[in-house]
């Protein structure tokens, strides 16, 4: 085996739908995006495109980027360059960046960041771990999902706290977390998912989701969680690393699950799943390691897009990292790839 190749290839697509065949617009290093692998996509309250990236965040505005970076003579600049996950706050109408070193908050008046990262001469800062997922609730609660737990951000004191969580003796590995239309929130681990549930005096408990087993499909116990999304039909949409894609009716206990197969140019294009998104209209649409995958709700199977490299207008690189659905219905989809 060769040593990981240093050329990473990435751009950024827009689809939108209406047409009878998929063109994607690419965005680029050569129109202005930092760097070629995008990890992340959100929009703000300003209509503003976020781009995280593997070397900086970008702010689109439909015709120009903006790349803000960390600067080490400015204690106001970004945290930390990798960022792998972007979340616009519905609160606070802002952007948190969460990177592989801790999490920036966007203060738009002033164009910089406020950091949050481990110090241990001042213990009022989330630790400096790998930011996995975040989520502000319908109670006002901000979560974040980190290696080793989850923590809850403390208005007041303007830091972050770890819950006191534990399963088997162990922390858990928190990798995704979503809250649905029946504001349940449901929690992304590496050994299932967990339901998130408030007690008295503000206690907070995670609760196992036991799931009946059904004959073919692999039991979600167990299963490392990185992408959560629910439908219009009251279903969760699990994606894993491995097992495919799960389809679980939280009513009915119904469950289904999705993989490659091979020779099916209908089945999944992937057991790798990194990203799912849900349009307006309730279209699924899920990134993965090989392949970006639309749901075909009427035939039960998938349409999936790959690249092309002679079409301009498709994907040119088919390992999906991102989908995100914009204000106007568009879909975003960022790539990577790497070789060795």
């Amino acid at each position: 085996m060769g040593k990981l190749s240093a050329f990473i290839f990435c751009f950024l697509f827009l689809y939108t739908f209406g047409y009878s065949q998929l063109t994607f617009r690419r965005l680029s290093v050569q129109e202005g995006i930092s760097n070629s692998s995008v990890i992340a996509i959100t929009q703000d309250n300003d209509h503003f495109l976020w781009f995280g990236t593997r070397d900086g965040l970008n702010r689109f505005d439909g015709y120009n980027i903006q790349i803000f970076r960390k600067d080490r003579g400015n204690p106001n600049s970004l945290l930390f360059d990798d960022i792998r996950l972007l979340y616009f706050d519905p609160q606070l109408k802002t952007i948190w960046a969460g990177s592989t070193k801790g999490l920036s908050r966007f203060i738009s008046e002033k164009d910089e960041f406020h950091n949050y990262h481990f110090n241990p001469t001042k213990v009022n800062d989330i630790s400096e771990y790998y930011i996995q997922a975040l989520l502000r609730d319908s109670k006002g609660n901000l979560w974040v999902g980190v290696p080793d737990g989850l923590y809850l951000f403390n208005a007041m004191k303007d830091k972050f706290e770890k819950q006191s969580i534990n399963y088997q003796g162990n922390p858990l590995n928190i990798l995704s977390i979503h809250e649905d239309r029946g504001k349940k929130i449901w929690i992304g681990t590496n050994v299932g998912l967990f339901q998130l549930k408030y007690g008295l005096n503000k206690q907070v408990n995670l609760e196992e989701v036991f799931i009946p087993e059904v004959p073919g499909v692999k039991p979600i116990k167990g299963q490392a969680i990185y992408a959560i999304q629910s439908d219009l039909h009251q279903q969760l949409w699990l994606g894993t690393h491995g097992e495919g894609l799960y389809k679980w009716h939280t009513l009915t206990n119904k469950m289904a699950q999705y993989k490659h197969i091979e020779k099916d140019s209908r089945s999944l294009s992937s057991n790798m799943i990194r990203s799912i998104a849900v349009h307006l209209n309730g279209q699924i649409w899920v990134g993965t390691f090989v392949g970006l995958n639309q749901f075909d709700s009427v035939r039960n199977n998938f349409n999936a897009i790959v690249a092309d490299e002679k079409n301009q207008s498709n994907l040119s690189s088919s390992s999906i990292y991102s989908v995100f659905f914009d204000k106007k219905g568009s879909l975003w989809v960022g790539t990577f790839y790497g070789g060795c």
